[in-house]
């Protein structure tokens, strides 16, 4: 939990200490550490250069029955063989009660494996919003007698989980994603900006120790830097779209366990990193990349790997904070004594 709150003292009083007179309440200053600060800073930087950034997010998760997945099927198998649908209607009423948009529910490829795609919205909201689907969805199924996992990597032999996120940089009511070329030269720029620094990412985008257990060649996992149309295999992906409006580009390396407000920090930095230095992606790569591998870099191994190269990213380092970053670095590799042994987090 301390992973995914990360210094959740989110709202402090005027001078710095919580909020204990009734006429302070309403009038809390978020505290400059937490994840969601962090990202709004990062957003208001944006803004000033005349973009507000988008995004959606696709969340998968396992449901449990005395800690094993409730179904053997796959990918979007229908009922009664599909056996958490009416455990995912339920959340996606409770979600919609409070407002959250959902765009796509259906089965995964593992077995009691699901997913639940949220509606487009500004950044901030779709971190948010993320946090509350979380919250629901376990809350949904304990009420079921069922149990939820986000981790990324629950069982072996099968695919993970992750939350693929899809992202878009508007100008006013202009996408400015969208080009001759289905996407446009910032797009691509972005993307540039996106693997250049995407090693550094991962300690965002995959926190945990587990998380490396599904960054591996196989499962449908991208781990090599590279980006295509329409190709799942790379790790920045242009999906298909059908108007202006909706060009975008999806990062398929986030995993349940990050936390959105910071993965999403970390994604615009770079990004716009690659939009001011003008950053090439290269050709984008049509090849099946979970076989053919030749020429490209490949993601770190370990969480350790990881945080070194968050350490070592002056830009992000700059963007982020230096405090945000040693304080997520010793979180992260803080080590931890057990009866089985020495632990990283």
């Amino acid at each position: 939990m301390a992973s995914a709150i990360f210094f959740q003292r989110s709202l402090v009083g005027l001078h710095g200490a919580p909020a204990e007179k009734v006429e302070d309440f309403g009038n809390e200053e978020e505290y400059r550490l937490s994840p969601r600060s962090v990202l709004k800073e990062v957003v208001a930087t944006t803004m000033e250069e005349g973009y507000t950034f988008f995004a959606s997010a696709e969340v998968e998760f396992f449901v449990l029955s005395q800690g094993k997945p409730v179904d053997e099927v796959g990918y979007f198998t229908p009922p009664p063989l599909d056996k958490g649908t009416a455990l995912r209607r339920d959340m996606l009423k409770t979600l919609m009660s409070l407002g959250l948009e959902c765009e796509y529910s259906h089965h995964e490829v593992s077995g009691g494996q699901y997913e639940i795609t949220l509606a487009y919205d500004e950044a901030v909201k779709t971190a948010d919003k993320v946090m509350r689907l979380k919250y629901v969805a376990k809350n949904t199924a304990d009420n079921r007698g069922f149990s939820i996992t986000f981790m990324p990597k629950p069982f072996g032999g099968t695919n993970g989980s992750v939350v693929h996120m899809h992202m878009s940089l508007m100008n006013g009511r202009k996408n400015i994603f969208f080009g001759k070329d289905r996407i446009s030269r910032k797009a691509r720029h972005f993307v540039g900006g996106i693997l250049g620094h995407a090693k550094s990412l991962s300690a965002l985008a995959a926190p945990t120790v587990n998380s490396y257990k599904r960054l591996v060649a196989g499962y449908e996992t991208p781990v090599y830097l590279c980006w295509g149309f329409m190709n799942r295999s790379v790790l920045v992906r242009v999906p298909s779209f059908n108007n202006a409006k909706t060009a975008r580009v999806e990062v398929r390396m986030p995993d349940p366990k990050c936390n959105p407000y910071l993965i999403m920090a970390g994604i615009l930095i770079a990004g716009m990193d690659g939009i001011r230095q003008q950053t090439d992606p290269g050709e984008p790569n049509s090849r099946n990349v979970y076989e053919d591998t030749e020429g490209l870099h490949r993601l770190p191994r370990t969480l350790a790997d990881a945080i070194r190269e968050l350490q070592r990213d002056v830009v992000l380092g700059e963007a982020l904070g230096k405090e945000t970053v040693d304080k997520y670095a010793a979180l992260k590799t803080t080590v931890r004594a057990t009866p089985n042994g020495i632990h990283w987090r």
